[in-house]
């Protein structure tokens, strides 16, 4: 049987445009578990990240040291924003949000509110800022990105 190919052109956008929508829409929040040692029992609907090294681990404990909370992380897709308080050296909070991708190095465009004081990368080298209003263009790979800033910061994927 021959098929039009014109005909499966408008299913399979309308496919792609499905998934365009599942992958921006970010799912219920998670908790994170981060570097847990082998054989933890994993609950469900917890996302795992494993690190690369010690380098990568001791930047985490830095930006999540004691006294910090529990890590939440929302995916949309397969972008992960991991968010946190940490106590700061003033003695007051600071929040932590760290951004990592489960697929290939990609550029995205996170959107945020309130202030930022650091970005730094998985080895802890302070990065450049790209701020474009309330926007920031980061390159995301496997390697935690962290974006530091005020109690009221909030980093999200915008949706389409």
């Amino acid at each position: 049987m021959k098929t039009d190919k014109t005909m499966n052109l408008p299913k399979s956008a309308l496919l792609f445009g499905s998934l365009l929508l599942l992958t921006s829409c970010a799912s219920t929040p998670r908790t994170a578990l981060f570097d847990p040692p082998p054989q933890t029992a994993v609950p469900e609907n917890t996302v795992v990240y494993k690190f690369s090294g010690d380098a990568e681990k001791n930047i985490f404990r830095e930006m999540h040291p004691a006294g910090s909370s529990i890590p939440e992380v929302m995916v949309y897709g397969n972008i992960h924003i991991a968010t946190w308080l940490r106590p700061s050296p003033e003695g007051t909070q600071e929040r932590v949000t760290a951004v990592w991708t489960t697929a290939a190095p990609t550029k995205v465009s996170l959107k945020t509110s309130g202030s930022i004081s650091g970005f730094y990368d998985a080895n802890g080298k302070q990065l450049r800022q790209e701020l474009f209003g309330n926007y920031i263009r980061v390159s995301v790979s496997k390697h935690l990105l962290y974006l530091v800033g005020s109690i009221d910061l909030e980093v999200e994927i915008p949706e389409k």
